[in-house]
C-alpha cells in the first residue's frame, strides 16, 4: 500500500508519538531505536518515521541492500525476533547488512510487519547498540505498537490508536474480515480492496472500523461504481440459509 497519498494530515505525526510513547520496555531493555517504513507490494519505499540517526541508518541499508529483519519480515509476513548481530546466523543470511550494522555499533535489529490480515502496511524496526536477549513482554509490547500503526495508516480520521489488546484485536478483525468480503464483491485483491475501505471512510467521515462493521453487517456492498449503503441494522439469515431477496 503507498503511503505517500495518505488522506489524513498530520499521520505521520501520530506514528510518531505513538513509538515514542508505547515502546517503554523497549527502550529500557536497550532497543532505543524506532523505525517505521513504507511497502509498496511487499518492498520497502522509504521511512514514514525515525527517531534517530541510527533508526534511520539501519532501515536505509535495510532497503538499499535488500537485507536485514524488516526484508525477512515481508518475505514471511510476521515478526522476526530471533537476531542479534554478532550472531553467526545473521552474518550467514545477512552479510552485507551485518558488517554494515557491526561497523555502526549496532548490536540488535528486529523488526515486525504493521500489518490487517495478509496486507502489509510497512515494518516497525526497532534496534540498540548492544545484544538485547528480548522477553515476552517487550514482544508483546512491540506488536501492539505495529498494530496500532497499522490503525493509524488506515484511518483517516483523527482518532488516536487504542493500545489496549482488546481495542486493537477488534480493529484488526472487523477490518480484516471487510476487507475479504470486499476483495470477492469487486473481485480485486485484498490490498486493493483494503484502499477500496479506506477511500470509502475518507469520503464518508466513517471510521475505519465502522465502514468495516457496515460491510461485515452486511449495510453496505461495494460495487464498480462505489459503495452502497442501507442504514439500520439488516436483519441477516441464518447460516445456510438465504432470504426472499437472495
Amino acid at each position: 500500500m503507498d503511503g505517500t497519498s495518505h488522506p489524513r494530515a498530520g499521520y505521520q505525526d501520530a506514528v510518531a508519538r505513538l513509538c515514542s510513547t508505547g515502546l517503554p520496555r523497549s527502550a529500557a531493555s536497550g532497543l532505543t531505536s524506532v523505525a517505521v517504513s513504507r511497502v509498496v507490494e511487499l518492498r520497502l519505499e522509504g521511512l514514514i518515521f525515525a527517531s534517530d540517526q541510527r533508526a534511520r541508518r539501519v532501515d536505509e541499508l535495510q532497503e538499499t541492500l535488500g537485507e536485514g529483519p524488516a526484508v525477512l519480515a515481508l518475505r514471511v509476513g510476521g515478526p522476526i525476533f530471533r537476531y542479534d548481530i554478532a550472531a553467526l546466523p545473521g552474518l550467514e543470511e545477512w552479510p552485507s547488512f551485518a558488517r554494515e550494522m557491526a561497523a555502526r555499533d549496532v548490536g540488535s535489529v528486529y523488526a515486525a510487519p504493521v500489518q490487517v490480515g495478509a496486507v502489509i502496511l510497512g515494518v516497525l524496526t526497532v534496534s540498540g547498540p548492544e545484544v538485547v536477549g528480548l522477553n515476552a513482554a517487550v514482544v508483546r509490547e512491540v506488536l501492539t505498537v505495529a498494530n496500532g500503526i497499522a490503525q493509524i495508516l488506515l484511518d483517516p480520521l483523527p482518532d488516536a490508536p487504542s493500545l489496549s489488546s482488546g481495542a486493537g484485536d477488534a480493529f484488526h478483525l472487523v477490518v480484516h474480515q471487510a476487507t475479504g468480503m470486499v476483495s470477492v464483491q469487486l473481485g480485486i485483491t485484498l490490498e486493493a480492496a483494503l484502499l477500496a475501505l479506506r477511500a470509502a471512510s475518507f469520503s464518508s467521515a466513517l471510521s475505519m472500523s465502522e465502514i468495516s462493521r457496515q460491510v461485515v453487517r452486511r449495510e453496505r456492498r461495494f460495487t464498480d461504481g462505489g459503495s452502497d449503503w442501507t442504514p439500520g441494522p439488516q436483519t441477516l439469515p441464518p447460516t445456510g440459509q438465504r432470504d426472499d431477496n437472495g
